[in-house]
């Protein structure tokens, strides 16, 4: 257990900048509650000035702070009604195979919706917008070229593989401007990102109790009923994740850690769940080398797992020693898991031969693998005291261009070989 830090640990390491953010890092409850006297000690102090302003700095009330939420809030609404418009384009036209042409171009539609918010509110260069620009026409132009109601599966691979895409490459880049090489900045995003997807969740939540209680007062009128789910829950469906990243842009502050705190929640279930499932995969029959559904569930409960793990490891704080212990256990199932899933899939290969679903899942797996064994690797360094836990997040960054470049190979050249 870690020494309880004292007001003259503080003022001995006040030389150090470095040793005092560690000594906050420690604890910093402990820290705040401390610094007080050490403050009192040496007011004149610049470095103890700041982080007088640090801790105690009356953060301004949500409700006070200044906000320009008025530019954000009519382009979302624009884009969501725009949006809804383009989705109900091939029903409102008659069009036949409809629904295929919506399925079709949902992704490239929404996506496109997220990435102009934040090209309005956080202009960047000129140059930059073309490219992003450039980007989602170019995913819009092999949308159309794909386009068939009877797709095959290299074309479905491509479709399912743009909205990873896109959320990887052009969103990330819209979000982070020219930041976007910086891994500290990567991080944010990755955090912003699970956020987006916890708000967008709880607004579509909302919206279905919402629909419920409007179904039971238009009970009986049915013209109204198939108006309101064509139109209001369409449009709510699609707006969810532009009001999701709006309200997250402009209302949540910089200190939230709502990621954070329910990567705290969920890692020790997902970490039970990983282990329950590969236990009954490897000792009670639950063969995934011969049934192709059980190897698609195993996949995505290893997707889960492993962004728990991401998420968990890109925390703002230093893990506690609960949370560590944690972390290093999610690691040991997630590697296992996706070893298993490697040689399941490898298996299917030799016995069936090589199709367009069998190499992009294996690639996938592989891709996951390096991420998440570079990641042991280097939470095992600073478990045994060798490394930091920035290396951690720095490789975890680092790392994360590899997705969009798999990603790319699938959306675009899977169906000029398949």
């Amino acid at each position: 257990m870690s020494t309880r830090i004292r007001s003259e640990h503080i003022l001995e390491t006040i030389d150090h900048p470095e040793a005092v953010e560690a000594l906050y890092r420690q604890s910093p409850q402990n820290f705040k509650d401390e610094f007080s006297s050490a403050y009192q000690a040496q007011p004149e102090n610049l470095l103890l000035r700041a982080w007088q302003a640090r801790l105690f700095h009356p953060e301004i009330p949500v409700s006070t702070r200044p906000s320009n939420m008025k530019k954000p809030l009519i382009w979302v609404v624009l884009c969501s009604l725009l949006a809804t418009f383009l989705f109900r384009l091939p029903q409102l036209l008659d069009l036949s195979h409809a629904a295929d042409i919506q399925w079709q171009f949902t992704p490239v539609l929404v996506l496109s919706m997220l990435t102009s918010y934040f090209l309005v509110v956080r202009p960047v260069s000129a140059k930059l917008t073309f490219i992003l620009g450039y980007a989602l026409v170019s995913c819009l132009g092999l949308t159309i070229m794909l386009y068939d109601h009877q797709p095959n599966d290299a074309s479905i691979l491509s479709l399912i593989h743009l909205a990873p895409f896109l959320f990887s490459s052009c969103l990330l880049v819209a979000y982070l401007g020219h930041r976007w090489r910086i891994c500290s900045a990567r991080i944010a995003y990755l955090r912003f990102l699970g956020e987006a997807l916890i708000v967008t969740f709880l607004i579509l939540l909302g919206g279905v109790v919402f629909t419920a209680i409007c179904m039971a007062l238009f009970n009986g009128k049915h013209g109204l009923q198939e108006w309101y789910l064509d139109n209001v829950v369409v449009w709510g469906i699609i707006s969810a994740p532009l009001f999701a990243i709006m309200i997250i842009d402009q209302m949540m502050t910089e200190r939230s850690n709502l990621i954070g705190i329910l990567s705290k929640i969920f890692a020790p279930l997902f970490f039970i769940a990983g282990l329950f499932y590969l236990v009954s995969v490897l000792f009670f029959g639950n063969n995934i080398f011969e049934q192709r559904d059980l190897l698609i569930m195993f996949n995505i409960l290893l997707i889960c797992v492993m962004g728990i793990v991401i998420f968990s490891l890109s925390d703002k704080d230093e893990p506690s020693e609960w949370q560590s212990m944690m972390n290093a256990l999610l690691l040991i199932v997630t590697v296992m898991m996706n070893a298993t899933a490697i040689a399941a899939i490898s298996y299917r290969l030799m016995t069936y031969g090589l199709t367009p679903n069998r190499l992009a899942i294996i690639g996938m797996n592989l891709v996951i693998f390096v991420h998440v064994a570079g990641t042991a690797k280097y939470y095992l360094d600073v478990f045994l005291g060798k490394g930091e836990h920035a290396k951690i997040q720095q490789w975890i960054a680092g790392y994360l261009p590899v997705y969009p470049t798999w990603f790319s190979l699938i959306v675009f050249l899977f169906p000029a070989v398949f």
